[in-house]
């Protein structure tokens, strides 16, 4: 995946939002639900396009449609 400012993360992807989710806890086990992986959701980061962090105080300022970006090391490089 290549973020915005045009740095190359492997292990990075993007995703969208396009319906209600009301805390980083449920996107992350949504993020790992369909992925059908064993991956541990405490591992994963959630990043807008500014690569900051997403927590439970963003979740209510994300719109339909929306691009965030999940890390499954939490790395974002």
């Amino acid at each position: 995946m290549i973020w915005p400012n045009g740095k190359k993360a492997d292990s990075c992807f993007e995703i969208y939002i396009n319906h209600t989710i009301n805390s980083v806890r449920r996107l992350k086990d949504c993020i790992v639900a369909n992925l059908n992986n064993k991956i541990p959701s405490d591992k994963i980061k959630v990043y807008d396009y500014k690569e900051i962090e997403i927590d439970d105080a963003d979740i209510a300022y994300l719109t339909n449609n929306q691009t965030l970006y999940v890390s499954l090391d939490g790395k974002i490089n």
